[in-house]
């Protein structure tokens, strides 16, 4: 399973400035790999390599092939927050987290002594306690996409 934390919109090129046939180009960032069970839903397709058109399949599924299916804009769903907290719930919430669990604490605290700009900001220092809630999206960032090993 692939999560792309620093995919963004390609920057422009002097030849395209716009979007593209209807689509936006995207840049993948370096994708988190994960090795996990994944269970797949009824209706998913699944590929296999000695296909005929197995290849082409690895080409436009793999983000980061220069020509994939999400860097010409496929997939954005995968950036739309479905779920996200108040600030007036998530600070007593955060300082609930911080009181019940010592790792945390210290690993906030390294982040606050160590990042100038997270310290300044009340906003990235919620979401920091929302992404270790159990109220985060897992699915937030994480490609529809995943590779089945060879057994």
């Amino acid at each position: 399973r692939y999560r792309l934390p620093d995919a963004r919109i390609a920057p422009p090129v002097d030849w395209t400035p716009n979007p593209f046939e209807g689509r936006v180009r995207m840049e993948p960032g370096e994708p988190e790999k994960t090795r996990e069970r994944v269970p797949f839903p009824a209706g998913s397709f699944r590929v296999p390599t000695d296909h005929p058109l197995g290849e082409l399949a690895a080409v436009l599924l793999e983000p980061q092939a220069p020509d994939s299916f999400f860097q010409w804009g496929y997939f954005l769903e995968i950036f739309t927050r479905t779920e996200y907290a108040e600030p007036y719930i998530m600070e007593p919430l955060a300082q609930a987290m911080l009181e019940a669990d010592a790792e945390l604490r210290a690993a906030f605290e390294a982040k606050l002594a160590s990042n100038p700009e997270f310290a300044a900001s009340a906003s990235r220092r919620l979401m920091w306690f929302y992404e270790r809630s159990p109220f985060y999206d897992p699915y937030y960032r994480v490609y529809p996409v995943s590779r089945v090993p060879r057994d």
